[in-house]
């Protein structure tokens, strides 16, 4: 998808980075001058399937971006230094452990690539009991 109806030659369009372990695609935007040699934002959201105000505060970034290069007037404030970079923002990096979360697991944290002999991504939490470190799988 490609919207180059953009202020100032920026161009905005959603690509396919690649596929999950279970095969869900895995999206990023990018917001570029292709015009000007830039240096790059890079922005991942949704590493931890479960903190879910990362999700939304990628989407409004994303959003208050394509608004400001749409409209040249709204790039004021925060967004001053907006035409200085391309931007890529990437609003969901696991969309297994996502799906999982919301279906299966409302405290999943991690993807849901398997790991050998243990159950997927497995996280070993450690932490001090009666000053003794304890680790509980």
């Amino acid at each position: 998808m490609s919207f180059s109806d953009l202020e100032n030659g920026f161009v905005l369009r959603q690509e396919e980075i690649g596929r999950s372990y279970e095969n869900r695609a895995m999206k990023g935007f990018s917001l570029r001058n292709p015009a000007k040699s830039l240096p790059w934002i890079v922005i991942d959201c949704g590493i931890h399937s479960r903190e879910f105000i990362s999700h939304a505060t990628c989407r409004n970034l994303l959003i208050n971006l394509a608004e400001c290069a749409a409209n040249d007037a709204s790039c004021s404030g925060d967004f001053e230094s907006f035409y200085e970079f391309n931007w890529y923002i990437m609003p969901n990096l696991n969309p297994d452990g996502y799906e999982y979360n919301w279906t299966t697991d409302r405290m999943w944290r991690k993807n849901r690539t398997p790991t050998e002999g243990r159950k997927p991504s497995l996280k070993l939490e450690t932490w001090r009991k009666d000053s003794q470190i304890v680790s509980k799988q």
